[in-house]
């Protein structure tokens, strides 16, 4: 039996990044929640909404895992 090769899923940062702030964009009056429910302080969720400095990998995936978690629900 052949096994198949596992190929994880790659997005770029710059992919990530896009599709986390459109999210926000789309959760303007849910960003206190969206900052609870992930553990990332209000401060920093806004900054990356508005795309100010640049934040951390880890962040923007957490943000990314919380809207397509919120997305399947």
């Amino acid at each position: 039996m052949t096994q198949k090769a596992y190929l994880p899923i790659v997005v770029s940062m710059t992919d990530l990044l896009h599709f986390v702030r459109d999210s926000l964009t789309r959760s303007m009056g849910d960003l206190p929640k969206v900052s609870r429910d992930t553990g990332i302080p209000y401060d920093t969720v806004l900054r990356i909404k508005n795309g100010e400095g640049d934040p951390g990998y880890s962040k923007v995936q957490r943000l990314a895992e919380y809207f397509e978690q919120q997305k399947a629900a």
